[in-house]
């Protein structure tokens, strides 16, 4: 992110060049050196930021002013401790592509499972049409009764499978 700052300081002064009286160029640069870490910039651009902004905006003032003195506070502060910039480490690298080999997998027991319950819905909708073309033969009636039981037994253990 460092480097987007310094990109958006670099643009920001530009900028600056062609309108050098626009307290938002100004307010956003002293913005962007302070999320930079370079307190006696962002110090120096608030200040102008302070002196651009008209007197009817009173609480933009103050506000400014509040930033000036906490930058000021963080600078000497900083100042006083001194310590050495340390070496920021590079970010883990992710591997582009993850192929899921081990979870997520269909296994045999999946296929077999399923192709069974397929198969149960098969016969069941096979001995749904027998129990319906018995049903209407006189003659036929009792086996119908017994290929209804057997079709909805059939129908039910197939949807379970399945499901």
């Amino acid at each position: 992110e460092a480097g987007q700052y310094r990109e958006a300081a670099q643009a920001l002064e530009r900028a600056l060049v062609l309108d050098p009286n626009s307290p938002t160029l100004v307010f956003n640069l002293a913005r962007v050196y302070e999320l930079l870490g370079e307190l006696d910039l962002s110090l120096r651009y608030y200040e102008q930021y302070q002196q651009l902004l008209p007197q009817q905006q009173a609480r933009e003032q103050a506000r400014a002013e509040a930033t000036i003195r906490r930058l000021q506070g963080a600078r000497t502060s900083t100042e006083r401790e001194a310590p050495q910039p340390e070496q920021v480490e590079a970010l883990r690298q992710l591997p582009g592509l993850v192929v899921v080999r081990e979870n997520g997998v269909a296994d045999l027991g999946f296929w077999l499972t399923l192709g069974v319950g397929a198969a149960s819905l098969a016969t069941g909708g096979v001995l749904g049409a027998l129990t319906l073309e018995a049903r209407s033969s006189a003659n036929s009636y009792p086996d119908a009764q017994g290929l209804g039981i057997a079709a909805d037994v059939t129908l039910g253990l197939g949807g379970a499978l399945v499901i």
